[in-house]
């Protein structure tokens, strides 16, 4: 979305915001949880699969749907670890990191390597777990964190409702890009170029679990963005080894020389070098289904703002 975290975060279990800013008592121009929405989990739930919500107060919006509020599927961030060592994660899981390792900026103290390490050992401990062969893992952030965007992002919808100046009739999605980090025994190895948003994380699932998409913008047939089912490559053997989080070693630079035709001409000198890179995990929030059965755990924030 243009906007802000929550807008971005109801789109991330809901396709849908009702609000285009964080909401508060002063910000009377748009509704007031709890939203009468539908949402993902309550699709989820009426088709008989688990899910939860691994969030400490405040960490997430699930309890701002009125279908949602009060539900036994909203425990605390620390229940993560503690079900999937017990073998009992839900089909589909969202996880969100505390306070101290959202990476959110402020403060003195680091704020990225803490969170980055708190994301990549959870998403090792699923490595590790009975899980992993049947899991999709999407890492992502809640809004681009108002940095410069060559890219425009396209005009899906405006904002129909009212605010101060210049609210009224203005962008409301898509909003500007942001990472997805997609990690899976099945995920295709490479950068994928095809549109996504925050809504991609609800179509993937409806899709993994072949449910019926509900009456929103983002779900509308004819919505450019995609259901992050290009991402991944069910025909070939998964790699089940467990993911690393440390790149690849540079190879050596190759020197050769190019022998000269020409008599007692010296030979010019060439180097190449093949560099393989692999991105670190940064994090946030994000969505896991799982791929194969239809178990997900969720980490963090989604790719191109909803």
């Amino acid at each position: 979305m243009a906007s802000q975290s929550e807008p971005n975060h109801l789109h991330t279990f809901a396709a849908f915001s009702p609000v285009i800013d964080n909401t508060s008592h002063g910000r009377n121009y748009q509704p007031q949880p709890p939203f009468n929405i539908q949402s993902l989990p309550a699709v989820l739930e009426a088709a008989g699969h688990t899910w939860r919500d691994y969030a400490d107060s405040n960490s997430s919006y699930f309890p701002e749907v009125k279908a949602l509020a009060g539900s036994k599927s909203i425990v605390p961030s620390a229940q993560f670890l503690t079900d999937l060592a017990a073998g009992s994660l839900p089909a589909v899981s969202w996880l969100f990191a505390p306070s101290q390792f959202s990476e959110h900026p402020g403060g003195t103290k680091p704020i990225v390597a803490p969170g980055m390490k708190w994301t990549s050992d959870r998403v090792q401990a699923i490595a590790n777990s009975k899980f992993w062969p049947n899991t999709a893992i999407f890492i992502t952030w809640d809004d681009w964190g108002g940095w410069y965007d060559h890219v425009t992002p396209p005009l899906a919808q405006r904002w129909a409702g009212g605010g101060p100046t210049g609210y009224a009739n203005s962008q409301f999605r898509y909003g500007n890009r942001v990472p997805c980090l997609v990690i899976s025994p099945y995920v295709r190895q490479a950068v994928n170029h095809d549109f996504f948003s925050h809504a991609s994380l609800v179509k993937f699932c409806l899709r993994l679990f072949g449910l019926t998409p509900w009456n929103v913008p983002a779900l509308a047939a004819g919505d450019p963005s995609g259901d992050l089912w290009s991402c991944f490559d069910f025909t070939s053997p998964p790699r089940l080894g467990a993911p690393t989080t440390k790149p690849a070693a540079a190879q050596t630079p190759v020197r050769r020389r190019i022998a000269s035709k020409a008599k007692s001409t010296k030979a010019s000198r060439g180097t190449t070098a093949a560099r393989k890179s692999t991105t670190k995990p940064r994090r946030r929030r994000s969505a896991a289904p799982d791929a194969g059965t239809g178990r997900g755990a969720r980490s963090r924030r989604a790719s191109g703002s909803a």
